[in-house]
């Protein structure tokens, strides 16, 4: 997940330092110990007062961090970018929805909040680790979070899924969508007025963010896992829910990282990879906090939105191998590499 930082003009990218680069290395390793010890040794509940600053936290360093270079000609193809929204944001929820409703009711609004979320602010590094387009996956990634607040609350009002505390749907769309606004507008606003306030240190700082917002990711898996750990103590028959769940989460991200894959023929290599990453490595933890805030501590919301970590991570090793097997046969063939179709 190395990638150089963004350095002014007239000064090379700093290194990223030995701890964070470990860090970066074992981020798997990292959540899922993160996971085992939450459900082994559940936290004290101060802890569960620090996940709305640890989010901001989180998606403010991530912010920081993400190359904004080379992103123009993507902006310049509207078209591609609004299917990337209609089809991530809208089709595949209501489809994952409908699917889960009569297969695994259960966590049926779990899955759809889940589909439903923007993509992760780390997609332009797992795309360029992968062999894809990380400028497509970095606006991708844009799009779909400024689309959020939108679709979020029309997808859960659509479904039929109310919060538990009264109100009209009107006041529930507007609460959910001014919840996902300030999480979504604040941290990059504030994170472009820290760049052109002191870009010199921006850019020695960006390497070691990465690694930080591991940690804190890390830190939201542990309380989200903690959380759980109460309803899976209810018997055997609990624990083997919570390793059905994960088992569907593990179908569901292959299949979303396919859909996305496939979601514009013509497209080359490296950008397809791109818009699978977009589609399959979603923001889930901001999908997390905001079940915990509008849906309360119930295990059938938050279990399938931090064991989604999980999945999105391991399926990782299979999408590098397969971009670097569809790359070669691409550059041996003549490939489409520069080709696009008109959308």
């Amino acid at each position: 997940m190395d990638e150089p930082a963004v350095a002014p003009p007239g000064e090379s990218p700093a290194a990223t330092p030995a701890p964070f680069r470990l860090i970066e290395r074992l981020f798997v390793p990292i959540c899922v110990a993160a996971g085992a010890l939450g459900l082994a040794l559940p936290g004290p509940e101060f802890l569960n007062a620090a996940i709305y600053p640890v989010l901001f936290a989180m998606m403010f360093l991530s912010c920081l961090s993400l190359p904004v270079g080379e992103i123009g000609r993507h902006l310049k193809r509207p078209w591609l970018l609004a299917w990337l929204v209609l089809f991530s944001m809208v089709l595949l929820p209501l489809a994952g929805y409908g699917v889960a409703r009569l297969a695994f009711p259960a966590a049926a609004a779990a899955i759809l909040i889940l589909i439903a979320m923007p993509g992760g602010m780390m997609n332009s590094s797992l795309a360029g680790l992968c062999g894809g387009d990380a400028a497509l996956a970095l606006v991708g990634t844009g799009v779909t979070t400024l689309a959020c607040p939108l679709t979020v609350p029309l997808l859960l009002w659509f479904a039929g899924i109310r919060p538990e505390h009264a109100g009209s749907a009107a006041a529930h769309f507007g609460r959910q969508a001014l919840w996902l606004s300030l999480f979504v507008f604040i941290p990059p606003c504030l994170a472009a007025l820290v760049r052109r306030a002191a870009p010199g240190t921006v850019a020695r700082a960006v390497p070691s963010l990465r690694g930080v917002s591991v940690l804190l990711l890390s830190f939201l898996v542990y309380v989200g896992l903690s959380r759980c750990r109460a309803p899976l103590e209810a018997g055997k028959g609990a624990w083997l829910e919570g390793a059905k769940i994960l088992a569907v989460l593990f179908v569901l991200s292959g299949v979303l990282h396919a859909a996305g894959y496939f979601l514009a023929f013509g497209r080359n290599v490296r950008e397809r990879i791109a818009l699978s990453v977009n589609v399959a490595y979603m923001n889930n933890m901001l999908g997390f906090v905001f079940a915990l805030k509008f849906f309360g501590n119930r295990p059938e919301f938050i279990l399938p939105l931090v064991l989604m970590e999980f999945p999105m991570h391991i399926w990782l090793a299979p999408l590098r191998a397969f971009g670097r097997r569809a790359l070669g046969r691409e550059a041996a063939g003549g490939g489409k590499i520069g080709t696009y179709y008109s959308f």
